[in-house]
């Protein structure tokens, strides 16, 4: 009988799990209560509170189920949660390309950035650009809509739409011309 094992948990695990799908190049990861680096494998089961870090010249994804989360060089990336209804990011410095398959009904993908949060609205494709060094982020909508909220903002941003994310308190949002698609894109 599981109740009479002290410290056994028996709520059932989530059924969503995510995986380190592609390491490409020097990429590091720091998993969830522990100090050190090491280099992460492929396949690597990530959990919440996992660290990736994608060295020069280094790329990875993470898959979890509908979503797929690659991360370009200097990408530092943190699994802020991750559970049955929900995906939470954290870009500390980097680049991901998100793209959301589908988005059930009581489901959330949020990216967490420097300058504020970004909840995706619907299944789309996106890019997230955040450089510590100027203090902004640049956020490119391909295809479906996020909302950004922090700092005194709360904008819908759609497909087709750039922005550049500045400051904290307040954010300010300003639109920008689509970047130049590069490798990472591809």
């Amino acid at each position: 009988m599981l109740a009479a094992i002290p410290g056994f948990a028996q709520d059932n695990p989530p059924s969503r799990a995510a995986r380190l799908s592609e390491v490409q190049g020097k990429v590091s990861l720091q998993p969830t209560g522990a100090n050190d680096w090491s280099q992460a494998p492929a396949n690597y089961t990530v959990t919440t509170g996992d660290r990736i870090y994608t060295d020069k010249g280094s790329r990875a994804e993470v898959e979890a189920g509908p979503y797929a989360v690659r991360l370009s060089q200097g990408t530092d990336l943190t699994m802020a949660n991750l559970n049955d209804q929900t995906m939470q990011l954290g870009l500390a410095q980097g680049s991901i390309r998100l793209s959301v398959l589908q988005l059930p009904s009581g489901q959330n993908v949020e990216v967490d950035t420097p300058n504020g949060a970004l909840t995706i609205n619907e299944p789309g494709a996106y890019r997230v650009d955040t450089d510590p060094n100027n203090g902004d982020t640049l956020v490119r909508v391909d295809d479906g809509s996020l909302q950004v909220t922090g700092g005194g903002a709360n904008e819908t941003i759609g497909r087709g739409r750039s922005v550049q994310l500045t400051g904290t308190d307040p954010i300010q949002i300003t639109d920008v011309s689509s970047p130049r698609r590069d490798s990472f894109d591809q």
